[in-house]
């Protein structure tokens, strides 16, 4: 048989033998392929880029991106263990008289045979799959198209060139690591591990502080405009936490047990604690990998489920009214309100359209230090503060103020009254260097100023007696702030009659009508950015399901991969110890109570992780809009119960498996 025919045979052969491996790890292959192909694909097909949907385009870019570093983390972990499993075979060939150069080429053949094999089956589903997937997609975002049959040539180019990387720089990795092996380290390779675990207390400490670090970060913020930054520190440190958990804590908690002579010495407690040490020291990565697919999927899903369901909450607390119009300008330049409402209903006559639940609102809002008893103007190059430090104040007229809150306020010159949604304020204010007198506590929010949702931690309404005060007010903002000064606001809020598409419409040219003629400044109608939420949202859900099912792939791979080699690893225990005299019922019901408990660790660590980080994601929600945190644990705990019940299948299926291992 010539080396040309018998490398290749010999690399089929060993892929057919060890089909238990390698067959689940090719699975795997193809479906990272194919979903990197169908996110390549929906981000560039032309009838997603007619569609003109900025954000929706900006998240599938995202989503290719994820996916593809993704697969790349992936198949190297999965390739690093499928190694790990066969270096005894390696050494064998090695010993028998196989150069290492020869074991290369099987290597190389194997790598080729299922690169190649992985890449057409992966490319044919991802183009087979690609249309229905792209009309779920439409389907979320509420957009009707007729999308022709499409393969994204750039889209298959791409893929190949991504994942021949991947299967080259293992090709290269495996070469390398043989290379540097000799005969005898692969043969026991398979084996490394078997030695009692030492207690390692520095990484214990690194990782209770870790963990403890992380947790305290996701129930102590309290501001929508820290959220987004804190989560990703808070979930760096969780994720190193993990896995000094796996690695370190746990180990040392099993090891205090073992020095506890009254719980330790007995045949139950004897076996389950020494099972355990062994199998954390050679799991622990493992586990701590299931335990973060996990926590990713479950927030994954939960979060991005509950944008999506809390879509018509949003529009309902940003839009007071179908059309929602805002004017600006200085203290010189007055707009009455029987100006603006006379060119509103001239404009809503043209586009025959009829007005109802006419709402004005005039007011200054700028940010302030708050100080003491006051606040001070002088922010913009201290770098002496923290964001939760600083206040926004909405000043108005008691004019304002009672037309809108169909209340009674009365005041005098200097003196003001006080809404505050945080911060209560003492009887005297000042404001830069003017003082007035604060003489009521307000109990009346105007939601259509500051937002029924908010991402401002700490808010004023500032009542004032007249124009002439707000005015004095202007002049003291934009004193300090010159460019970046704010102006005095009328907000225009009112529902039209007509369709989604005629409301759409109305809205788009309002920038042509009379009303721009006034100064207007901000024009939106919430059928518009109802359209945009379905975009920006429903590309998220579609992103944080596609992702998830990734991940659960992902998890299922290593869990498989799990109970194979615990498999192998009990059943030589289970023959020793039949021999030192334990029957097969107690030895049975011990490795059972083991494979339980680490095979659901994971998950229940990983449920403790969102139940930490639930405070977190609220604010994280808030600033987009969602202010239903009830929904928001309903989704949570749906989505935990659902995952909870596919690891469980997963866990009985592969269980079967081990357990054929163990027995034969």
């Amino acid at each position: 048989m010539s080396n040309l025919s018998f490398f290749p045979k010999l690399a089929i052969q060993n892929i057919k033998k060890n089909g238990k491996f390698y067959f689940p790890y090719i699975l795997t292959c193809i479906g990272t392929i194919a979903g990197f192909y169908i996110m390549l694909s929906i981000s560039g097909n032309e009838g997603v880029t007619v569609m003109k949907k900025d954000s929706l385009n900006a998240v599938l870019a995202m989503g290719s991106d994820l996916v593809g570093i993704f697969s790349v983390l992936f198949l190297f972990y999965t390739n690093s263990f499928l190694m790990k499993r066969r270096t005894k075979e390696i050494g064998l060939y090695n010993i028998l008289g196989m150069e290492k150069r020869h074991i290369g080429k099987i290597l190389f053949f194997e790598t080729l045979f299922i690169g190649i094999l992985s890449l057409i089956i992966g490319l044919l589903a991802g183009i087979i799959f690609d249309k229905l997937v792209l009309l779920i997609l439409t389907n979320i975002i509420n957009f009707e198209s007729g999308f022709e049959f499409y393969i994204s040539i750039n889209g298959i180019i791409c893929t190949v060139f991504l994942f021949g990387v991947i299967f080259l720089a293992q090709l290269i990795y495996n070469l390398f690591k043989i290379h540097l092996s000799k005969p005898i380290e692969l043969l026991n390779g398979s084996k490394k591990g078997e030695k009692e675990p030492k207690t390692k207390w520095i990484m214990t400490i690194l990782g209770i502080l870790s963990l403890g670090i992380g947790y305290y970060i996701a129930v102590t913020t309290q501001s929508p405009i820290l959220a987004l930054s804190n989560f990703f520190f808070a979930v760096i440190l969780v994720v190193i936490g993990t896995y000094f958990l796996f690695v370190a804590i746990t180990i040392s908690v099993l090891k205090l047990l073992k020095k506890n002579k009254k719980f330790y010495y007995k045949s139950n407690h004897f076996i389950s604690v020494s099972g355990m040490i062994y199998r954390m020291k050679q799991n622990a990565v493992g586990l701590a990998n299931i335990c973060i697919l996990s926590t990713m999927v479950l927030v994954m899903v939960s979060s991005t489920v509950c944008l999506y369901a809390g879509i018509n909450d949003t529009l309902t607390n940003r839009f007071p009214g179908d059309i929602d119009l805002e004017y600006a300008y200085d203290d010189e330049i007055t707009i009455s309100a029987e100006e603006i409402y006379d060119n509103v209903m001239t404009y809503s006559e043209e586009m025959d359209t009829t007005v109802s639940d006419y709402r004005k609102y005039e007011y200054l809002s700028f940010s302030a230090k708050q100080e003491g008893p006051g606040f001070s103007l002088n922010i913009q190059d201290s770098d002496t503060y923290s964001i939760e430090e600083i206040a926004t104040l909405f000043c108005m007229t008691s004019d304002e103020y009672n037309t809108a809150t169909n209340s009674n306020v009365n005041l005098k010159e200097n003196e003001i009254a006080v809404y505050s949604n945080k911060n209560k304020l003492p009887g005297k204010v000042n404001i830069g260097n003017m003082s007035f007198k604060n003489t009521a506590d307000l109990d009346k929010d105007i939601k259509e100023i500051t937002g029924s949702f908010t991402a401002i931690p700490n808010y004023h309404i500032i009542v004032v007696k007249n124009r002439n005060t707000l005015n004095d007010l202007y002049k003291l903002q934009s004193d300090y702030y010159e460019d970046d000064q704010s102006y005095i606001i009328t907000r225009v809020c009112y529902n039209i009659s007509g369709s989604n598409e005629e409301k759409i419409a109305y809205g788009n040219g309002i920038w042509d009508s009379p009303i721009n003629g006034i100064s207007l400044f901000n024009a939106d109608s919430k059928a518009a950015s109802e359209q945009d939420l379905y975009d920006l949202y429903g590309g998220f859900l579609f992103l944080g399901v596609f992702l998830g099912l990734l991940f659960i792939m992902a998890a299922i791979l290593i869990i498989y991969y799990k109970q194979i080699s615990e498999g192998y690893e009990d059943k030589e225990r289970y023959n020793i110890m039949q021999k030192v005299g334990l029957s097969k019922r107690e030895i049975k019901s011990s490795i059972n109570s083991q494979v339980l408990m680490v095979f659901f660790l994971p998950i229940l660590v990983a449920v403790m992780h969102v139940g930490f980080c639930f405070p977190l994601i609220t604010k994280l929600l808030l600033a987009f809009g969602i202010t239903n945190n009830v929904l928001l644990l309903i989704v949570t705990l749906i989505t935990i119960a659902v995952f909870i019940l596919i690891y469980s299948i997963v866990y009985t299926l592969t269980s079967k498996i081990y357990y054929n291992i163990v027995k034969n």
